[in-house]
């Protein structure tokens, strides 16, 4: 596989739409170009999405020599853990469906969301948001702030492009992502300054 496959199908800073040409496996994902259909490059890393008949799944993976923290693999393994235990202890945080490597790029397959907050309200909006909708954001990120912290986490990046609107039926849930800063926290009193 030669190193410009990827560099082709979508330029740094760039958004390509469309479906990509070649049969061959791309660089930075387990699927085939065809498969996808939108790639986001940016200095850290890329994203691209997967559609299949019955879902979609968004590909995340970092560059060469950019790997992403073992830490937000483990968490997004608590979440997933959690979710089967008990789908509603983490129903405001986006799970993992998958994770992988490669030579290159390094990975992990969430499901399809929406826009983030920021996107929203920047590229949307382009104001405010009405402040009926703004409770509710604060609302819905404090809960998925509280399933975090339920599960011995701290985010640690917590911003409105780390709050993503859901897609389909879970169009009026906001789920937070991005765990790459969280650290665990004990549940105890005993270090805490008095």
């Amino acid at each position: 596989m030669d190193r410009d496959c990827y560099r082709r199908i979508s330029k740094p800073g760039s958004v390509q739409t469309g479906f990509a040409r070649r049969a061959d496996y791309c660089m930075c994902c387990p699927f085939k170009p065809r498969d996808y259909s939108l790639v986001v490059d940016g200095e850290k890393g890329h994203s691209c999405e997967r559609r299949s008949e019955d879902q979609t799944d968004t590909v995340k993976g970092s560059h060469e020599g950019r790997e992403p923290s073992g830490q937000q693999e483990y968490v997004y393994e608590v979440i997933n853990i959690a979710k089967r235990e008990d789908p509603r202890s983490a129903d405001h945080i986006l799970h993992m469906v998958d994770k992988g490597y490669n030579q290159y790029f390094k990975y992990i397959i969430m499901p399809y969301t929406g826009k983030s907050l920021d996107y929203i309200k920047e590229n949307v909006l382009k104001s405010e948001f009405a402040p009926h909708t703004a409770v509710q954001i604060a609302y819905q990120t404090h809960l998925a702030l509280r399933n975090l912290h339920e599960l011995g986490y701290i985010h640690r990046d917590v911003k409105p492009d780390n709050f993503v609107v859901g897609r389909l039926s879970d169009r009026n849930v906001i789920f937070i992502m991005d765990f790459g800063m969280s650290t665990k926290f004990e549940k105890t009193t005993a270090n805490l300054p008095k």
